[in-house]
């Protein structure tokens, strides 16, 4: 369950709040501006059933706190998989800041597999296409008027 703090916000609403926009670059040989690609890495990992709840209360106490100061950090999205597979979407701003992440966060893999997590497969990426709630179009609005805003 997500956790309160003081400010009465959820985890899940702090995540959000935390997040910052991404300036706009020039794009050379063009006369427009574009967003550079935010990057994501992404991880699937069959999970020991008997570990979860541990798993999750040191993710609590240690591995989100930190996530959550990490420069460049935009969203963690776990899925839990009906198949007892988690797949973990993590994005950050540059591929800069997922690289020095992936560095950092060695001894939280190490953890999950101490835990009985086995790591399936991952993979790290540019993002083609990022949607939230306040980009979704309105009815009858093209596609970019809401990226436009």
């Amino acid at each position: 369950m997500a956790g309160r703090g003081m400010s009465g916000l959820d985890d899940v609403t702090r995540m959000e709040a935390n997040r910052r926009p991404r300036a706009e670059r020039a794009r050379p040989g063009v006369g427009g501006t574009e967003r550079s690609p935010m990057h994501a890495l992404v991880t699937r990992r069959r999970m020991n059933p008997a570990r979860i709840a541990k798993t999750r209360q040191t993710a609590e106490a240690n591995y989100w706190p930190k996530l959550r100061q990490t420069p460049g950090f935009v969203s963690f999205t776990l899925i839990q998989g009906e198949d007892g597979v988690n797949t973990v979407v993590t994005i950050f701003e540059t591929s800069e800041q997922l690289e020095a992440f992936r560095r950092e966060q060695a001894g939280w893999a190490r953890t999950l597999d101490e835990h009985g997590h086995y790591l399936e497969t991952q993979t790290v990426g540019g993002v083609a296409q990022h949607l939230t709630a306040e980009a979704a179009p309105r009815p009858g609005q093209a596609c970019s008027e809401a990226a436009a805003g």
